[in-house]
């Protein structure tokens, strides 16, 4: 298969196959195919991966043998020329469109506010081609797609929508209060010279990963007149995060009042409220 920068040129793409140049060679996989092998397969017609089983034809033009999913098979292939491919393909296009109208008024009928969600969603999706705050959130991102797609909607799923936008909102507002409370107490709050000093503050947010060298455990902390230092997690706190409490459930730092000493690189250049720190000592939880 040739492919390019512009897109594909192979004569197997839906923009220019003529079911009219194919011949049903067989199924895929062969009824004597073993059972324990994987006969997962990318279509050459329209490049979907994984297909689990489809059709093999002969291209009379080129000579090749062309393997394709079973849903390309039977809504292209199995055509007796291009133009009843298109005629079929028009009729499926209409009919997934009534059902995703009837779907649509039926969620409509059944909770307004939802729909009224969801109608903004999709209308963001198809302007930014992406939604950011979901993303990651798979319950919503189905719930988008189901409107623009042909499946139905439940009572109890449009329910669930409407409490996750209104958990979103709460938590938009918190954040913007938030920032704004911090904004104003950055007014007052000296810049983060380089040097060691003491620190104390909540634990905003952590992170970890693994390198060459092991684990590793990252804080940042926001100190009471609104500034904010990021470093790695002192020994004792890591501890702490990773132990169990009375109750058997993991303690995180995250929302925690911490104390400890540390050297301040000094502040960013693009920001005189934020610096970074390192070898932290004398930690402890507040």
């Amino acid at each position: 298969m040739t492919t390019a920068t512009t897109g594909r040129t192979d004569p197997h793409r839906p923009s220019v196959m003529d079911p009219a140049d194919y011949t049903w060679i067989g199924s895929y996989p062969p009824t004597s195919a073993d059972v324990g092998a994987d006969w997962l397969f990318r279509c050459e017609h329209c490049g979907h991966w994984p297909c689990l089983w489809g059709e093999e034809y002969h291209h009379a033009p080129t000579g090749d043998d062309v393997l394709v999913g079973h849903i390309c098979a039977t809504h292209y292939f199995d055509m007796d020329d291009r133009a009843q491919a298109e005629s079929a393909r028009t009729r499926r296009t209409f009919m997934a469109a009534r059902e995703r109208d009837k779907n649509r008024r039926t969620a409509a009928e059944l909770n307004p506010e939802a729909a009224s969600e969801l109608e903004e969603l999709a209308m963001e999706l198809a302007a930014e081609g992406r939604l950011a705050r979901w993303e990651g959130f798979d319950f919503m991102m189905d719930m988008v797609r189901r409107w623009r797609g042909s499946r139905p909607f439940t009572e109890r799923q449009l329910g669930a929508v409407v409490r996750c936008v209104e958990r979103d909102r709460e938590r938009q507002e918190r954040i913007a209060r938030l920032r704004a409370e911090r904004e104003a107490r950055l007014v007052a709050a000296p810049t983060l010279e380089a040097g060691r000093r003491d620190i104390e503050g909540i634990v905003v947010s952590t992170k970890s990963g693994e390198s060459e060298y092991g684990w590793w455990y990252k804080m940042l902390v926001e100190l009471d007149d609104g500034c904010r230092v990021y470093g790695s997690v002192p020994g004792p706190l890591q501890s702490w995060e990773c132990s169990a409490s009375d109750d058997g459930t993991v303690r995180q730092i995250r929302g925690q009042r911490v104390a400890f000493s540390a050297e301040l690189e000094g502040p960013r250049p693009d920001d005189p409220h934020f610096s970074f720190f390192k070898r932290p000592t004398k930690s402890r939880i507040i």
